[in-house]
């Protein structure tokens, strides 16, 4: 997860907002997508975790990613970026 994000936000620095990014490694939780899109992802993929947490996975990860954007103040999934 670290490394992935490192690598991605340098992905995202080096092409100020010219590509679409997509965060991918290590994503099991609302914090792990958060954190993808707070360096720069315009999306996740999930892929392992889904093998070890099943289908529910994606239902928490949202109701998780919810409750960290109601205590951010943030309404729109669109407002994070790596200015957050």
């Amino acid at each position: 997860m670290e490394k992935s994000t490192e690598v991605l936000a340098q992905f995202a620095t080096a092409l100020g907002g010219e590509k679409d990014l997509i965060g991918a490694g290590g994503i099991a939780s609302g914090r792990d997508v958060w954190r993808k899109l707070a360096v720069g992802a315009q999306a996740v993929q999930l892929y392992s975790a889904l093998v070890y947490g099943g289908p529910g996975l994606v239902r928490r990860i949202k109701r998780e990613l919810l409750e960290i954007m109601r205590a951010e103040g943030v309404s729109d999934l669109k407002d994070v970026g790596p200015s957050v």
